[in-house]
C-alpha cells in the first residue's frame, strides 16, 4: 500500500535481524473497516466510524511500500504496538 505522507503522525525506526532498518508508520483515520462478512457478528461486519490509528511496516523487499497494518482506538495503543515489536529502535521526528 502506498501511504499519503500528509496523514502520517508518527514514524519509527525498527531494525530487521540485526542488520536492515526499516520503518513503521502511524496513520491517523476516521473509520475502522468492517470484514463485510455477513456470518460475523455485527462489531467485525460493519465499518466503524471513529477516530483511529493504523499502524503499518515498511516492506522489506519494496521499501515505497507499507503493509501488515493494524488498527488502534487510542495513539498511545498505536505507539505502543510500535515499541513493542522485535527490532525497535527510535522514533523519527517528521
Amino acid at each position: 500500500m502506498m501511504i499519503d505522507y500528509a496523514n502520517v503522525i508518527g514514524k519509527a525506526e525498527l531494525l530487521y535481524s540485526g542488520k536492515r532498518t526499516y520503518n513503521a508508520v502511524i496513520i491517523k483515520k476516521d473509520f475502522i473497516p468492517g470484514t463485510g462478512d455477513y456470518e460475523d457478528p455485527d462489531e467485525i461486519q460493519n465499518d466503524k466510524i471513529c477516530e483511529c490509528y493504523l499502524v503499518l511496516y515498511e516492506d522489506l523487499i519494496n521499501p515505497d511500500n507499507y503493509i501488515s497494518g493494524a488498527y488502534h482506538l487510542t495513539l498511545e495503543e498505536a505507539k505502543t504496538s510500535i515499541e513493542q515489536t522485535v527490532g525497535f529502535q527510535k522514533w523519527i521526528e517528521i
